[in-house]
């Protein structure tokens, strides 16, 4: 009794803690920050319902589908087996450590670009930002918390399989909210639309969209969210992995971007960051938590970055 007492104790003290060091960051930055406070409010606050709305509503639709039709007690306990043996707070220190050097990795690629001439501009070089998403995103955590302990102690995670080989249909029901989201999204953009380019480019810049989707996913959901979801609860899983979705981007702003946001300072890209990224991790953490199926959220995340940031037109 006493230990399901203490769980719902640090359940409650971890989301209200996120939720309030959220709130207090977005306040502080539209304080300071007047221009943050231009493009917030701009055409009435439309950035915002884009962001918001669309997310709120596949979320609901989610989460209903999920209930009435899904088995997630099942499916949860699957997965609280396959982290059962793991030394999860040593995974996610290891974790924490791919996401610091995948931020410094970019500012340093760009670093670099950047010398080698006014040219080397975030349209031309995004698709470069990939290296250090796919190293410290996919390929290095996977080969530590997986891989290598399979070969050191003969068990693996058995996550990666659930996350990614997905059998039961129910599981597929996912893919309602996400053609909701994607479709709710493009309408709302329609007046924004630019031309599109040639069918070569859009397959290229396709391709760059997709493989940024799946890792960004693979690591903020499949590998730190269900990990926190374990310590802390769903919830705060979800929450706090949504907040750190938004710092990154917040971070990489000025650096290799692929949805590049208004204004040149930090405090600028970290409220609208929080603002504009937020929904978008709850969304994709809720979305992992009711199916764990990964191929939905890379497909969501795709036809957002497609959406939001479509190739520029010639």
């Amino acid at each position: 009794m006493t230990r399901g007492v203490l769980a719902v104790a640090l359940r409650t003290m971890v989301i209200s803690g996120a939720v309030g060091t959220a709130l207090f960051l977005v306040l502080i930055t539209l304080a300071i920050d007047p221009q943050l406070r231009q493009d917030v409010m701009y055409g009435g606050g439309y950035r915002l319902f884009v962001s918001w709305g669309p997310a709120v509503a596949a979320g609901v639709l989610a989460g209903l589908l999920a209930v009435y039709f899904g088995r997630r007690r099942e499916l949860d306990t699957r997965v609280r087996q396959a982290l059962t043996t793991q030394p999860v707070h040593r995974q996610l220190v290891w974790l924490g450590c791919c996401l610091v050097a995948c931020v410094v990795a970019i500012a340093g690629l760009y670093w670099v670009l950047s010398a080698l001439g006014p040219g080397a501009d975030a349209s031309t070089t995004a698709p470069i930002s990939l290296v250090p998403r796919v190293l410290f995103f996919l390929a290095l955590p996977a080969i530590a918390i997986d891989r290598l302990i399979t070969i050191l102690r003969a068990e693996g995670t058995g996550l990666s399989e659930i996350a990614m080989k997905v059998t039961e249909p129910w599981r597929w029901l996912g893919l309602t909210p996400v053609l909701l989201a994607i479709v709710l999204v493009s309408f709302l953009l329609a007046p924004f639309r630019v031309g599109w380019p040639p069918a070569v480019l859009v397959v290229g810049v396709l391709g760059v969209f997709l493989v940024a989707a799946l890792c960004e996913e693979a690591f903020f959901r499949v590998m730190v969210q269900t990990r926190l979801e374990l310590l802390w609860g769903r919830w705060a899983g979800i929450i706090t992995t949504s907040l750190l979705f938004a710092l990154f981007y917040a971070l990489i702003q000025p650096y290799l971007v692929l949805i590049p946001l208004p204004g040149d300072t930090f405090v600028h890209h970290l409220g609208m960051a929080l603002l504009i990224y937020t929904p978008i991790g709850l969304l994709c953490g809720y979305l992992w938590a009711c199916y764990r199926n990964i191929w939905l959220n890379t497909l969501l995340r795709t036809g957002l970055f497609l959406l939001a940031y479509p190739p520029p037109g010639q």
